[in-house]
């Protein structure tokens, strides 16, 4: 099934608001789909996602998918990432299309008509072997690896919640975390919190050194001896004190960056 993976957007194009959502489009029958995805942390998950169905699907990732605010996304994108969008004639693809060799030009209309036909199948070509080839390319281990994906960080924040016994409500308020910003969390699986918000639910959740670092872990962060801020959180957590406000008097003192809201 071919699966490619593009920031320029084409003339049409279904907008995702979850990869629930791009299950069910994925699972409608016939017809190629273009998909965004408005984060680019999406990308993983909806890989797994369209993996079983056989229609020909692009997903659109944001430009900043590129950058380095999700690393984690890097090796995907230099093996898969598609060259610009390139339209010539009435053919559009995302493959781009090789230079012609010089010829002697024919001049006038059905000089410049030949040259678009010849460009036009050029594009079509190049637009139907591309994908394949990419799809062809990927090893099998990689299929069953992201198929083995681990519990995401929202998944073990509302883990927690349920275990400790505390309603929603309780928790980001003991986070010091908007009520907004939760809701956001909650309605995505696949959420990317910073590192202050992910520490702020530890601290809410009263989860101690070895819990905190997966917590960590599964938003793609961890404590470490060369940073201040790490070192003042990691102590109070050892010292069992689980007072965001207190902890923030400590951060601020050192000039360090305060955790929740």
């Amino acid at each position: 099934m071919p699966v490619t993976i593009t920031k320029y957007l084409p003339e049409k194009y279904t907008e995702c608001k979850s990869v629930s959502e791009l299950a069910l489009l994925s699972g409608t029958d016939g017809g190629d789909i273009a998909v965004l995805l408005p984060e680019p942390g999406m990308l993983h998950e909806a890989l797994r996602t369209v993996s079983g169905t056989e229609m020909n699907i692009t997903l659109i990732v944001p430009d900043r998918a590129a950058g380095d605010d999700y690393p984690e996304l890097q090796r995907i994108l230099a093996d898969r990432f598609i060259p610009p969008v390139m339209y010539t004639g009435a053919a559009k693809c995302s493959a781009a299309v090789p230079a012609p060799a010089p010829k002697k030009k024919t001049g006038g209309f059905l000089g410049a008509l030949h040259r678009n036909v010849k460009n036009s199948a050029a594009a079509e070509e190049a637009c139907e072997d591309e994908p394949l080839m990419r799809a062809a390319a990927l090893p099998l281990e990689l299929d069953k690896a992201l198929s083995e994906i681990d519990e995401s960080f929202t998944e073990m924040l509302l883990r927690k919640i349920d275990e400790r016994g505390m309603t929603d409500a309780e928790c980001y308020k003991k986070a010091n975390i908007d009520r907004k910003l939760f809701s956001k969390i909650r309605s995505d699986l696949h959420y990317h919190p910073k590192k202050t918000t992910a520490i702020a639910f530890a601290i809410a959740l009263r989860l101690d050194i070895t819990e905190t670092g997966e917590m960590l872990r599964k938003a793609g962060f961890a404590l470490s001896h060369s940073s201040k801020f790490d070192i003042i959180v990691e102590y109070y957590i050892e010292k069992g004190i689980y007072d965001v406000f207190e902890i923030n008097e400590a951060l601020f003192a050192f000039d360090q960056s305060l955790i929740g809201a």
